[in-house]
């Protein structure tokens, strides 16, 4: 039972490094990719994992990626349409497996890669596994180098790896061709080692050793890639597999289908980004979501219109520099701020001057920020600090057992404001996802009023054997280009004492 409650204090203290996580790149020092989806086969089957935020991002216009509704996966940039079969997840991050998130937020290390989409299951009991991903890169990355198959061999060949091993030739999936790159990794290296087994010298409990893990790393790892270059962009269907699942990618390219030319963003070249409809018309005068659910509205000759605002029957709308209605946010337009609710209206009453960014004050217990227009108390017998916003110490922490590393918790409430480099909608789904592991359970995810706000909310408990149970409750509204985090992380015995600080909310 005390190990239980350890484990929720280290839990803790790695929570405290969520929000910097999700917007973090995942791997800072990645270059092309052509030279890093080998490099992504070879550490990936040594245990290499990196994080899957970097599948995240805000972009500033329509990318003109796939429509995913359901099963079916609708590319334009890719010809075909497929529909996934049931047992598979469909997204644009790898699921709900671990293992497929981080083959997805690997092969999406830089914002020049776009995910088009990805189909994945996992049995993490057998170890197998099966990743299908669409890949959206530009044609020139500035290196001067084309990614195509010959790339690709050359790696192989820098590597030490066989690439005479590969199979390779040209195939029509949907309505586009496409060259080919089939590559067992995991033979090829377990080769490599078994020609190093035989002529290093081992004892004879080290060649059981490095057998045993011979034989698992044949078992492990086999890419198949499909690139295709179609103007400035090149579009890569890759394929990661456990080598018993071979039958089962073959029996997926078998369900591409020839795109069927529906609706969707289309690039127009200097008219940029328009929306082209089922007739062959382009849509104007309305609003069109893109492929990351940013919605953009079309002026009366199809493009997007930036920086304005849009009067309808329901009130006013705004769309901001980057083309994208302004939902669930607080921004300053012309130097007044307006709040914005989850239907992208602007909330009557709510302007006010623009307030400054601020850490706020603390007086005894007593906290006071302006610029977040939140006002909260501490019981007496609580510690409060006051940080410097860092990942370290919050901007706020109060309660009791504040240090961060001190792992025995009895109540904590910190007060964070870190960038929104994501859409809110996007950054409370990885909330919710988050909040779902090591023990965890999402309780409740709805919208609550606080201090005369509307906060994003992300409840969450494990229960422990002696039927007590631990809390940790996120809050998240957004004030221009941060957000506004309230954290409270509580045993239900002191429930009272973080339910006293979350009433004192602007009161």
């Amino acid at each position: 039972m005390k190990a239980t409650r350890y484990e929720s204090g280290k839990r803790w203290t790695e929570q405290r490094h969520l929000n910097r996580r999700m917007r973090r790149g995942t791997d800072a020092a990645a270059g092309r990719l052509s030279g890093r989806l080998l490099r992504v086969c070879l550490s990936f089957s040594v245990g290499a994992a990196l994080s899957l935020w970097g599948a995240f991002g805000a972009f500033g216009e329509p990318l003109g990626l796939s429509t995913i509704d359901g099963q079916t996966v609708t590319s334009r940039m890719g010809g075909f349409v497929v529909q996934v079969p049931q047992e598979y997840e469909v997204d644009r991050t790898g699921g709900s497996w671990e293992l497929s998130r981080q083959l997805v937020a690997q092969m999406k290390s830089t914002d020049q890669v776009q995910v088009d989409f990805a189909a994945s299951e996992v049995n993490e009991a057998d170890k197998s596994y099966i990743v299908n991903m669409g890949l959206v890169m530009p044609a020139d990355d500035g290196t001067g180098t084309s990614f195509n198959v010959e790339t690709l061999k050359a790696e192989l060949a820098q590597s030490g790896l066989d690439e005479a091993a590969a199979q390779s030739g040209r195939i029509t999936l949907g309505t586009k061709e496409y060259e080919y790159l089939k590559v067992d990794y995991g033979k090829l290296m377990a080769d490599s080692m078994r020609d190093y087994l035989n002529t290093a010298e081992f004892s004879d409990l080290q060649k059981q050793t490095v057998q045993a893990y011979i034989v698992q790393m044949e078992k492990m790892l086999v890419n198949d890639f499909y690139i295709r270059q179609e103007g400035n962009q090149i579009y890569v269907l890759c394929q990661t597999y456990s080598a018993d699942q071979s039958d089962r990618a073959a029996a997926f390219l078998s369900c591409l289908t020839p795109y069927s030319g529906i609706e969707g963003w289309e690039q127009t070249g200097e008219t940029g980004w328009k929306y082209r409809l089922a007739d062959g018309s382009f849509a104007a005068n309305c609003w069109k979501q893109d492929e990351l659910g940013l919605t953009y509205h079309l002026d009366n000759e199809g493009k997007i219109q930036y920086s304005a605002w849009i009067q309808d029957a329901g009130g006013w709308k705004y769309v901001d520099e980057l083309g994208h209605m302004v939902t669930s946010v607080t921004k300053a337009v012309d130097g007044v701020e307006y709040t914005f609710g989850a239907d992208g209206y602007m909330e009557e009453g709510s302007e006010r001057p623009k307030e400054e960014f601020t850490l706020g004050t603390l007086e005894g217990n007593h906290y006071t920020n302006p610029w977040a227009d939140l006002t909260l108390t501490f019981p007496e017998e609580a510690v409060v600090l006051k940080g410097d916003g860092s990942s370290r110490t919050y901007a706020l922490v109060g309660g009791e057992h504040v240090d961060p590393d001190d792992p025995e918790l009895s109540y904590r409430v910190t007060v964070d404001f870190t960038e929104a480099d994501v859409e809110l909608d996007r950054f409370m789904d990885v909330l919710r996802q988050y909040g779902s592991t090591e023990g965890y359970q999402v309780d409740s995810s709805e919208n609550v009023e606080l201090g005369g706000h509307t906060y994003r909310s992300c409840r969450t408990s494990t229960r422990f054997a002696d039927g007590t149970s631990h809390h940790s409750d996120w809050y998240v509204r957004q004030i221009e280009d941060k957000f506004v985090i309230l954290h409270f992380d509580y045993y239900e015995e002191l429930k009272g004492q973080a339910d006293q600080v979350y009433q004192s909310i602007g009161q």
